[in-house]
């Protein structure tokens, strides 16, 4: 989880996560020191954020991460 869920945060909270002082791929850095010993340790993306933004802007995020990324999990509906 590298952000709260946009959607489900409005709908609790009832005002968007930015709000409160969150924003998109906040996680990041905390998962970066967290896999600092794991220097094999791959990552697959759940998150529909590959194929509505697409899968270069997601990475493009990710920073140090983004080579980890073996591939996303959603596709797009039909």
């Amino acid at each position: 989880m590298l952000h709260p869920s946009w959607s489900f945060y409005s709908y609790v909270h009832g005002h968007a996560l930015e709000v409160d002082g969150h924003a998109k791929y906040q996680s990041v850095p905390d998962l970066v020191e967290v896999l600092e010993g794991w220097s094999d340790a791959v990552i697959m993306l759940t998150s529909t954020q590959p194929w509505s933004k697409s899968f270069p802007a997601v990475l493009a995020h990710l920073g140090n991460l983004a080579p980890r990324v073996l591939g996303h999990t959603l596709s797009r509906p039909h």
